[in-house]
């Protein structure tokens, strides 16, 4: 799927839409089995994945497309031409997340997450006007316009 989700209805409440943003290279011997399995398994809907494929030259474009056509939610996928610097497809990859993501985090492709990850994240915003764990990132893209998006980090202490 290519499109975007828009929030979700539970019952009398609105779910806002959450983007998890993937930048990569070259990351086919990760992707699947790390990344790609946990925004599976997440538990939390609505959800937008966009992955930035920063030129792989390895099974990454291949991986991608055969994920993207097997999911129930959006896949958003932008390949770049040449290969960039890290910050800059970092920088892609942030500007890629939809408008309509009232948040979203960054999960890269050797990383993972717990399937609850999300849930516990949109919990813990719900509770705080402005949290220490869901923040504002404000960029200025090339063309000038400001880019302003939340963004969500979950950290759990070692031992809970």
């Amino acid at each position: 799927m290519y499109l975007v989700a828009e929030n979700e209805h539970s019952g009398d409440e609105v779910r806002p839409l959450v983007c998890v943003t993937t930048p990569v290279y070259n990351g086919a011997a990760h992707l699947e089995e790390a990344c790609i399995r946990s925004v599976r398994a997440q538990t939390y809907r609505p959800l937008v994945h966009t992955i930035v494929d920063n030129g792989s030259t390895d099974a990454t474009p291949e991986l991608i497309a055969r994920y993207a056509a097997e999911v129930d939610y959006p896949v958003i996928v932008q390949r770049n031409g040449v290969t960039v610097r890290q910050p800059e497809n970092f920088n892609c990859a942030a500007a890629m997340v939809p408008a309509e993501a009232a948040y979203f985090t960054v999960l890269c492709a050797d990383d993972t997450m717990a399937p609850t990850a999300l849930e516990e994240m949109m919990a813990l915003a719900a509770t705080r006007e402005t949290a220490d764990r869901a923040s504002k990132l404000r960029s200025v893209a090339e063309d000038g316009t400001s880019l302003t998006a939340k963004i969500l980090q979950f950290f759990r202490r070692s031992g809970n």
